[in-house]
């Protein structure tokens, strides 16, 4: 499918109709809104905003690993603890090995040591398309668009925040 014919489908209808109308007729139509702008009662027009506005979209964080090397991020869509070693030793010192494996969006996987997730892991706003069930594990599956660029993830809600 071309790009022109994918961008057509996400187009809303609304947003593409166009109105010819003459330029006295569109000063007319602002002058009368905004005399009745400002001369309305505020309440009444926050009462309207409130109840006539558009429902927002739930927002999460999802989980992006930052190669340092190339600085790219990826989102995660998975990790698992695959070592984790925690004790105190007899003379009171705590030593800590704990290795996270993490599957990124394309696939492939990376493990680091839990002391490093902080710093190599970024959070990135997405919106809550909608929710599903997993028929095989049971498990809820989000359909989550990232904000910053729009591209869309199905994931576990485990591994969403």
């Amino acid at each position: 499918m071309s790009q022109d014919n994918n961008n057509e489908k996400n187009k809303n209808p609304e947003e593409e109709a166009k109105v010819v109308i003459s330029k006295k007729q569109l000063t007319d139509i602002l002058r009368k809104l905004d005399r009745l702008e400002s001369s309305a009662d505020k309440t009444r027009l926050q009462g309207y905003d409130e109840k006539n506005k558009l429902p927002e979209l739930p927002r999460v964080k999802l989980n992006a690993y930052e190669d340092p090397q190339t600085e790219k991020q990826s989102v995660i869509v998975a990790w698992r603890m695959v070592q984790d070693e925690v004790f105190v030793d007899t003379y009171g010192i705590w030593h800590e090995k704990q290795t996270v494996l993490f599957t990124l969006e394309d696939g492939s996987e990376i493990k680091l040591p839990y002391a490093d997730v902080v710093r190599k892991v970024k959070k990135q706003e997405a919106e809550l398309l909608k929710n599903s069930k997993d028929n095989e594990t049971g498990y809820e599956i989000f359909e989550l668009r990232r904000l910053s660029d729009g591209k869309v993830y199905n994931i576990d809600a485990r591994f969403v925040n």
